[in-house]
């Protein structure tokens, strides 16, 4: 590890990395749930979605952070890391809007079958 990485730095990016942590273990709580449904809402895909790219912006940040001051190895992991989490919320997303069109589809089939109201 360089020796010239601050140590306000080192604390603020092992907090950080903690809390990227915290984020996934409770995401994966959730996923597991969702897991065993064959339907799953799109408010709540939406939310795993939110929580995805949030964790791989602070694996972007934390990634800088090491490769400039710190551990480049660390650094790199975490930026291989990064690019799974927006991989998966990129699929997601796709399958987010997918179920969204599909819904809207519906909603406007049955709006048109419904008779008008005086």
């Amino acid at each position: 590890m360089d020796t010239n990485y601050p140590v306000p730095l080192k604390k603020s990016s092992k907090d950080a990395l903690s809390a990227v942590l915290a984020n996934v273990e409770a995401e994966k709580v959730a996923l597991n749930a969702l897991l065993g449904h064959s339907k799953v809402a799109s408010a709540d895909l939406l939310d795993v979605y939110m929580e995805l790219v949030e964790v791989a912006s602070e694996l972007d940040g934390l990634s800088f952070e090491n490769n400039e001051w710190g551990d480049p190895k660390l650094g790199t992991d975490l930026e291989q890391l990064g690019a799974k989490a927006r991989l998966l919320s990129a699929r997601l997303g796709i399958m987010l809007r997918s179920q969204i069109a599909a819904q809207e589809l519906h909603l406007a089939a049955c709006t048109q079958k419904m008779p008008p109201k005086h």
